[in-house]
């Protein structure tokens, strides 16, 4: 193994390794190996069993003992695990350098590929096994389907597929590359008007359909250049020109017409919703591309001077993204839109093909297509094109092709301060606006072209890169789980990218990836509590992949404990066998803040109380704000308050604190300071402990301060319905297809009411369960009803459909009422909460000391009145006596427990439920 490993660091990464493995220690031939090599890629169960076998047997024949072959084979197991990933599906379309592009299947080592950072050679695709695929829509129509881990290219850099959010860019193609190969005119003449006013369900002729003379012309023009063709115009009534046909001029030879579109464009038979742009046409020069693109414009284009857009609009979904592929290949931009429209009586499902760009990308298309029209169409182009003329250069005329903040922020800035004083000074003397050099989450980005006149202004070469017309960006509108397929990958090793679908995606194969996952599976299994520390702190800065992996912490039965001023460091850190949080998870707690109290904490030791607290960190860095965060997060828990009190305590501790610190400045040291031994800290119980918050309130300040619940959930009680009652959690709603019915259990965390048309109202809510969010569309009926609950933090039961929309997958509500409403209706409330309270027992100590403590519980207990008794278990020496407090019967629910709780302390109080019968 060292011989084929050894460059690997001893493990193995490439597919070329078990092959070259199998062959030396087993005599596996070149055939068997690869049988081996499919065999796990396929993660064929039997087929391994019967390899395993073979293998075994094959290095006992050479020498090698069984346990080292056994031995052997895990290894080789576990590089399936992890060789086989990132996968794309079969019908994956790869752009090539030379204009082509190839199925996925078909690419060969020494390809040349288009990536995002230009051409480069491929490795040849690998099978990689079947997989679980899903579909990637952006919003300009492009979709790609991959393995739900697969990296694509944003702001952020590589993201998994089902990772994106709804407000990331993710990198397309912006323009492709031409082939070199020069025709006549009237070949892609032609097939434009084939493509888009053609009948080419005929045995040895075709019509090209219009209803403008000066199109009828062109299309005989075009005609009469092929060879043994004559066009032949057929008239309808009234005089109107309805159609032109080749006919030939000697009857025994066929049209050359007929057998360019028929033969060689492969077009015979295919009707409206068939047609397809035809391969040969990657091979063809630019000029044979705007042709092409110009009568394909002329038959279903449209110039529309108001709205200053053009569009192309077709029934055939693959006819659209061949057209928005054409414009590209000149070096437009364009989005596909999805429509209904009418058609004989009924409905049919079309496609637009709208330009993206704005007074750029009609210049270009007027410069490079406007020449090749007929008719009208040159005079109306001319005109849009025209209407730009005397406006300001960065004046918003339809352009929605933007670059992210993330990309432009910092280049222009820097780029503005090169030749300005300020940045204000720089934006008046561009006539720029100023808001647009900081993050405005109303703004999705700058215009393209506003920033290609800045970068010429400023005479930037970084803000010209970002506006290279290579690559341009989109946005992810949904990753949708689909089924299990074959899928293929395969390596770029200089790039570490290419085009797919026109999306730019990651090495599917790459060693980087494979040794990566090798060495992490290692760390998980042997040391999951470092390792899962390691990975929180990694992801501080996403919710809701936090959220993800404390999950997977409890699933793995690692604590997860919250952060405490005595335990915790800056980031996610080990304490034994818990995972402790990290200072820097909380809210408004600086980097000084928190350098601060671990100097502190390092110098001096445990914090014994909130006022020795205040007393030693620097309150000018540890402020009011700081303390109170710290105080919701539960970071002082282990000094055995209440949070509440903690909190009501504050500002008198907060400022014991500062006079102590003021009296150390000016010199003046207290009695105490004098002595060698400190002073006994302050005791909390002489003053009067307020009740801790109810269970509610004290996990909404968690989250508030957190992002997140980590000492519960508000659900957590419903967990049993959920199991019971078929519900769908957030993180299913993508695996669902669209339309499926699904109920949902949840809590609103973003509610936005807006007025209908019609005067009505409805809502769009984010509603959060325990393992994420959904977005919620609520339409005015079922808002008539829902209007109080949503504006509430109760739990409700949300009953809807799942829909695709332009804005990504959401779920449309039929009703939405209470959950502990609905659950009453159906007797189901007791079992959400794991049954009946039947008994309330308080253990507390038999000293004499404890009797103001009993005192005090009894008091408690007499302000929350209801039907379940109390029994107080007294802890003696050398036993337990149980006492049944005679007309004292308690409501057994969060608020009382909470307060007995502060008062006893954890494990003082229980709640017993008896199950219905």
């Amino acid at each position: 193994m060292e011989k084929f490993t050894r460059e690997t660091y001893g493990i193995m990464v490439y597919q070329e390794q078990i092959m070259q493995i199998a062959s030396e220690m087993a005599g596996f031939t070149m055939g068997e190996a690869d049988t081996l090599r499919r065999a796990m890629g396929k993660k064929d169960r039997d087929l391994m069993a019967k390899q395993r076998e073979k293998f075994v047997l094959g290095c006992r024949e050479r020498g090698i003992g069984a346990g080292k072959a056994e031995r052997v084979w895990e290894l080789m197991e576990k590089f399936a695990g992890y060789g086989f990933n990132k996968c794309l599906s079969g019908d994956t379309l790869i752009e090539m350098a030379d204009g082509s592009r190839k199925p996925i299947t078909e690419i060969k080592s020494g390809d040349l590929v288009l990536t995002k950072d230009g051409a480069f050679r491929a490795v040849e695709v690998r099978p990689s096994g079947i997989r679980q695929v899903g579909r990637l829509t952006l919003a300009n129509g492009m979709t790609l389907r991959c393995t739900q881990d697969h990296p694509i290219f944003t702001q952020r850099g590589w993201v998994n597929a089902e990772d994106l959010r709804v407000d990331d860019f993710v990198v397309v193609a912006r323009e492709l590359p031409c082939g070199d190969e020069a025709v006549p005119d009237h070949l892609p003449a032609l097939l434009g008007y084939a493509l888009s006013e053609g009948a080419l369900g005929y045995e040895g002729h075709f019509y090209l359909y219009s209803s403008a003379s000066a199109e009828i012309d062109d299309m005989c023009r075009t005609l009469a250049a092929f060879g043994n063709t004559v066009p032949r115009v057929e008239r309808r009534r009234r005089g109107w020109t309805g159609s032109v046909r080749p006919v030939r001029l000697d009857r025994k030879v066929p049209s050359d017409a007929v057998e360019f579109l028929f033969l060689r464009c492969g077009l015979q038979w295919k009707t409206a919703l068939a047609k397809r742009v035809p391969p040969l046409v990657d091979r063809w020069a630019r000029r044979a591309v705007a042709i092409l693109v110009a009568k394909l414009f002329q038959g279903d284009g449209c110039i529309h001077a108001r709205t200053r857009s053009i569009f192309y609009a077709t029934s055939s979904e693959g006819l659209a993204g061949d057209v928005r592929r054409l414009l590209l290949k000149l070096g437009i931009p364009s989005t596909i839109h999805r429509k209904r429209f009418a058609y004989r009586g009924g409905h049919r499902v079309g496609y637009t093909v709208n330009l993206l760009g704005g007074r750029d990308a009609i210049a270009r298309f007027h410069r490079l297509v406007g020449a090749h029209l007929v008719g009208e169409k040159p005079s109306e182009l001319a005109g849009l094109a025209a209407s730009y003329s005397g406006t300001a250069r960065l004046l918003a005329r339809g352009s929605v092709e933007v670059v992210p903040p993330a990309c432009y922020l910092g280049p222009l800035r820097e780029a503005i301060l090169k030749r300005f004083p300020s940045l204000r000074a720089g934006c008046r003397a561009l006539g720029f606006a100023y808001r647009l050099l900081f993050e405005d989450r109303g703004k999705r980005g700058i215009r393209r072209d506003t920033l290609e006149y800045l970068a010429a202004r400023l005479d930037s070469p970084a803000l010209d890169a970002l506006v290279a017309p290579g690559i341009g960006w989109s946005r992810p509108r949904r990753f949708v789980v689909e089924g299990v397929e074959p899928t293929y990958d395969f390596e770029v090793p200089g790039a570490r990218s290419f085009i797919a679908n026109g999306i730019a995606v990651h090495n599917s194969h790459a060693a980087a990836y494979a040794l990566v996952a090798y060495q992490t599976a290692y760390l998980k299994v042997n040391y999951p509590i470092q390792f899962m520390a390691a990975l929180l702190t990694s992801e501080m800065g996403d919710t809701d992949k936090i959220v993800k992996y404390i999950e997977e912490c409890r699933a793995m039965g690692i604590q997860v404990h919250p952060p405490d001023v005595n335990v915790s460091a800056v980031r996610f850190s080990v304490a034994g066998d818990v995972v402790r949080f990290g200072l820097a998870a909380i809210k408004n707690v600086g980097e000084a803040a928190m350098e601060s109290i671990l100097r502190t904490r390092a110098a001096d030791g445990p914090f014994k109380s909130l006022e020795d607290f205040c007393a030693r960190v620097d309150l000018r860095l540890v402020n009011r704000r700081v303390i109170e965060s710290l105080i919701k997060a539960g970071a002082f828990d282990s000094l055995g308050v209440p949070r509440a009190h903690l909190l009501a305590t504050g500002d008198a501790a907060l400022e014991s604190g500062q006079r102590q610190q003021r009296e150390k400045a000016e010199g003046q040291a207290s009695f105490f300071d004098l002595l060698s031994a400190p002073p006994a800290p302050t005791r909390v119980a002489e003053t009067q402990i307020v009740p801790e918050w109810e269970t509610d309130q004290r996990l909404a300040y968690e989250k508030e301060v957190l992002g997140f619940y980590i000492s519960g959930h508000p659900l957590a009680r419903f967990r049993a319905v959920v199991e019971s009652m078929g519900i769908t959690s957030t993180a299913e709603v993508a695996t669902r297809s669209a339309g499926s019915r699904v109920l949902l259990i949840g809590q609103v965390a973003l509610v936005k009411e807006i007025p209908t048309k019609s005067g009505n109202r409805m809502a769009f809510v984010t509603l959060e369960d325990m393992d994420g969010t959904v977005d919620v569309t609520v339409f005015p009926e079922p808002f008539k009803a829902a209007a109080p609950y949503l504006r509430s933090h109760d739990p409700l039961l949300v009953r809807g459909r799942i829909d695709d929309g332009d804005k990504g997958r959401v779920v449309l509500a039929e009703d939405v009422r209470p959950l502990e409403q609905a659950l009453a209706a159906n007797g189901g409330i007791e079992s959400a909460r794991g049954g009946v309270p039947s008994a309330c027992r308080l253990r507390v100590g038999g000293g004499p000391e404890h009797a103001e403590v009993v005192a005090t519980a009894k008091q408690i207990c007499a302000e929350h009145p209801g039907p379940v008794p109390v029994f107080v278990h007294v802890l003696l020496p050398s036993q337990e006596v149980v006492v049944r407090c005679r007309g004292l019967a308690v409501d057994a629910g969060p608020g009382l427990t909470t307060r007995l709780e502060a008062l006893l302390g954890r494990g003082g109080v229980v709640v017993e439920g008896a199950e219905r019968a």
